[in-house]
């Protein structure tokens, strides 16, 4: 209700969960709506079967009635207009807003590494769907100069299990766990590193495998190469801007040899590296990405305004 109370000339939902409340405040006021998809929609509701045909109706009657949708990733985007019928959906995807990177050594200095230590970094929520236990397991096949280090919020018992598998499997030295650092601060704790990792697991959801996560575009800012799991939307933008490698198996042997590989080639980090800076700073940035959502809102409110000119001349 309090939503309700609040005019708008658009309104703009974030999520599944917030597109019933802002649909009943656009029709109340008369006024379009966006409907903003960060992730698959409704997938946390397939596994309860017994009112999930429900939603799914009522969703794609909510979304149908929205005079644009945006979603993170190419893959996204044709699922929804596959699963829900619905004609288009906007691709703008979570850019950062572009910072020029510098290198530093904050995580060398932080974890008191020598300074010939490789740091292959994930960066991110340390949860159960990340497959941060895979990079774990990997860490034993490892050549001796390399680190993982683990940087973000923990989640849930995460943390513990990740700790207990590090002992276990006896690689205290060769995977570390460090606190999420300040948003501002990011960028030069990432520059600090050697390769970026995202080994999200393909075959844990449907949103996992057609997510294109924030993470990915953080690497390539600070100029990380990256090796990445065959998620479809990240495979595509590696091997269109030459920015890393993708490891087809995520079997704890063959991350580690493909995070071997990819530090013992010094061109092709030097190029994947270069590459990664000047996508950033042309393309995958936000200020250029943003024009795509004002272009959506200036279509949208054109559209709006056209018929309220024709209703005032009938």
């Amino acid at each position: 209700m309090q939503l309700i109370r609040i005019p708008a000339d658009v309104y703009h939902a974030h999520d599944d969960n917030a597109l019933a409340p802002c649909y009943i405040a656009a029709q109340w006021h008369h006024k379009p709506l966006i409907f903003d998809a960060h992730e698959f929609p409704l997938i946390e509701m397939k596994e309860q079967h017994w009112w999930s045909a429900l939603l799914t109706r009522l969703f794609t009657h909510l979304v149908k009635r929205c005079a644009g949708i945006i979603t993170v990733s190419s893959p996204i985007a044709q699922e929804i207009c596959n699963l829900y019928h619905v004609p288009h959906v906007s691709l703008i995807r979570n850019l950062p807003v572009y910072q020029a990177p510098s290198k530093s050594d904050r995580l060398r200095q932080y974890l008191s590494l020598d300074s010939n230590a490789r740091i292959a970094l994930y960066q991110g929520n340390m949860d159960s769907k990340r497959g941060l236990d895979k990079l774990v397991r990997a860490a034993k096949y490892l050549d001796r100069n390399i680190v993982i280090v683990l940087m973000g919020n923990g989640f849930g018992a995460t943390p513990a299990l990740l700790k207990s598998l590090i002992v276990s499997e006896g690689v205290v030295d060769r995977v570390k766990i460090i606190p999420a650092v300040p948003y501002a601060e990011l960028l030069d704790w990432t520059a600090s590193a050697d390769i970026g990792l995202n080994v999200l697991p393909p075959d844990y959801s449907l949103s996992i495998r057609l997510c294109l996560p924030n993470k990915f575009f953080e690497y390539l800012m600070a100029g990380l190469p990256v090796l990445s799991s065959p998620l479809p939307a990240v495979a595509e933008i590696i091997n269109t801007y030459d920015v890393g490698q993708i490891v087809s198996s995520l079997a704890p042997a063959d991350v580690g040899n493909a995070i071997n590989a990819m530090l013992a080639d010094r061109a092709a980090l030097a190029r994947w590296s270069r590459n990664a800076r000047e996508a950033a700073r042309y393309d995958l940035c936000w200020e250029k990405e943003g024009r795509h959502l004002i272009r959506l809102y200036l279509k949208i409110l054109a559209a709006r305004d056209e018929v309220i000119s024709g209703l005032h001349w009938q």
